[in-house]
C-alpha cells in the first residue's frame, strides 16, 4: 500500500488551533515561561544525530470510525495536540 503524505495545513481544517501561552498544555510540558503570545507554544528538539526539529503545538479534532455494533460504524472524536 502506498500512501500520499503532506504537511498538515492548519487553514484546512475547521477545528484546528494554535495552542497558546495560557493553555494547560503549554504548562504541562514547561515552555509558558519562554512562550511568546504572537507565536503560540513552540517546540525545539535535538535529536542523538545532533539533527534538531523546530515547530508549533496545534490543537485538533481527529475524528475516527469506529464499531459501534451490528457491523454499523460510527464517528468517535478527540481533541488531539501535536507539533
Amino acid at each position: 500500500m502506498q500512501f500520499r503524505l503532506s504537511l498538515f495545513d492548519m487553514n484546512a481544517s475547521s477545528t484546528s488551533k494554535k495552542v497558546g501561552c495560557d493553555d494547560d498544555f503549554c504548562s504541562f510540558i514547561s515552555q509558558s515561561d519562554s512562550c511568546q503570545p504572537a507565536v503560540g507554544c513552540s517546540y525545539h528538539i535535538v535529536y542523538a544525530d545532533e539533527s534538531t526539529s523546530d515547530g508549533k503545538f496545534i490543537r485538533d479534532m481527529l475524528t475516527l470510525e469506529q464499531v459501534t455494533g451490528d457491523l454499523k460504524t460510527g464517528p468517535l472524536g478527540q481533541e488531539v495536540v501535536f507539533g
